[in-house]
């Protein structure tokens, strides 16, 4: 589409051109001599036409005026000294000397970039392939220096120039320290070292990493069959130690039952031996008790003279006793 505009752009250039030599043509036509008199105002016309040509053709190629969209920053390369300029455009219409300047556009936003099949090695030299997908942003601030040090790229030549290589060794380096068996297992800890190793391999290129997704991994059928059976011994492994602490928590339910049940046993056992200590003990009391009291009563009449006393304060005493001898 581009090219077909400029095709388009150099056509109507050379249609103005070709109308304006036909009209200079005629004018030199309708004067007979051709004097200084008459050629300067038409050389003026001719030059400013063409100035005026020239400049409506450079803001509609986009070289004169140049417009940095949102995601993007423009750097400045100076054709006649000074090379890449440091100062960055940012969003925007900027003006630009064609012929003295060019404007590189760079994406400043966040980027993603999916890397299909790196083949690496297990520790055990066994075949390993990943699918990893990157996301990044060029540092803003250092976007001379990049293009200053490694060239002015597009965004897909970054990729392809930058981001896939150093992951692709990043990986290779780091999966090699890995048994087979261990890959799949340890996927976290491994994407963990990737994000750290390769966020300091891209700093030198003036690239942030933002994250590392690993997306799949793939190894050898066999090593996969055996690491399922090790995953299901473990999972068994795991629930028969369940099935073993649920019985080993039930026995001593059952354990703690029975004591509590001894205990029940024994508390009540001391209860009635105690409540018939208590019963026995007043029983025995009361005996005493009625014992004492004949007794008394006994000694009274011992002590008695036969004379039966008037009726008074110990009438009550004499009755008694009358009610004892009866």
């Amino acid at each position: 589409m581009a090219k077909i505009n400029q095709a388009k752009q150099k056509k109507s250039a050379a249609l103005a051109v070709k109308a304006l030599l036909v009209w200079l043509a005629e004018k030199i036509k309708q004067g007979g001599r051709w004097t200084w008199k008459r050629k300067v105002p038409v050389i003026i016309t001719v030059v400013c036409a063409l100035l005026v040509l020239w400049v409506a053709g450079m803001v509609r190629s986009g070289e004169l005026l140049v417009t940095i969209i949102p995601g993007e920053r423009g750097i400045v390369f100076n054709h006649f000294g000074g090379g890449i300029a440091d100062d960055i455009l940012h969003e925007g219409t900027h003006i630009c000397m064609p012929g003295l300047q060019t404007v590189y556009r760079a994406k400043v936003a966040r980027q993603s970039a999916k890397m299909d099949k790196i083949y690496a090695d297990s520790k055990e030299f066994q075949d390993v392939t990943l699918w990893i997908n990157v996301e990044f942003k060029l540092m803003e601030k250092n976007l001379s220096a990049l293009f200053r040090e490694y060239g002015v790229m597009s965004s897909a030549q970054i990729i392809q120039e930058i981001i896939w290589p150093n992951v692709n060794e990043v990986t290779k380096n780091i999966m090699v320290d890995y048994p087979i068996s261990m890959v799949l297992l340890k996927q976290p800890e491994i994407k963990g070292k990737i994000v750290t190793a390769l966020r300091q391999t891209l700093q030198r290129y003036y690239i942030e990493l933002i994250d590392v997704d690993i997306v799949n991994i793939l190894i050898n059928q066999a090593y996969r069959d055996a690491i399922a059976q090790t995953e299901l011994a473990v999972y068994q492994r795991d629930q028969e130690s369940i099935r073993l602490e649920a019985a080993k928590k039930e026995a001593e339910r059952r354990l703690l039952e029975a004591e509590t049940r001894k205990q029940e046993k024994i508390l009540e056992a001391e209860g009635i031996a105690e409540y018939n200590r208590l019963t026995s003990s007043q029983r025995v009391s009361a005996s005493m008790l009625e014992y004492k009291r004949l007794e008394n009563q006994h000694a009274a009449i011992q002590k008695w003279d036969g004379k039966l006393p008037a009726e008074g304060a110990f009438s009550g005493i004499i009755n008694g006793l009358r009610g004892a001898l009866e």
